[in-house]
């Protein structure tokens, strides 16, 4: 079962998560942070290091040597787990069962319509997590022993 919902930016127009990424940490204040290769950015590794946030963010890999610094980004490599990083499938299908459940567009034209919308969908993600876990069940089916 997903976890719950602990931030989230809702961006109307297409942009890279990484614009957003230094404003979610703030808000939700996580201990470990697991990104893909496209989340590989010195200012991440620096930030997440001034707020004793655990990075596990694969390094790319770069053809010109001059992106190829040995500060923290190198560091963060050596200490790179891969069983930690493929936790990142548990946030994925999370994002699969709100889309599933709520769909995958919106039906709003404004940009307050939009994110009242989706931030709807998500307290309702929560609420449903929270429903599920206080009376301690599965939604999944039981199956009855013969």
């Amino acid at each position: 079962m997903p976890k719950q919902i602990s931030s989230a930016k809702i961006r109307v127009l297409p942009a890279h998560g990484i614009r957003g990424v230094k404003s979610l940490l703030k808000r939700a204040k996580p201990k470990i942070l697991v990104a893909g290769k496209a989340y590989d950015a010195a200012w991440l590794h620096h930030f997440c290091r001034e707020n004793s946030i655990k990075a596990f963010i694969p390094i790319r890999k770069w053809s010109k040597p001059e992106h190829r610094n040995f500060g923290l980004r190198m560091k963060a490599a050596k200490n790179f787990k891969i069983k930690t990083y493929h936790r990142r499938e548990v946030i994925e299908s999370g994002f699969s069962s709100i889309k599933r459940k709520y769909g995958s567009s919106v039906n709003s034209r404004s940009v307050r319509g939009i994110r009242t919308e989706l931030y709807g969908r998500l307290a309702c993600h929560n609420i449903f997590f929270w429903f599920f876990r206080l009376l301690g069940q599965s939604r999944e089916k039981k199956r009855i022993k013969k």
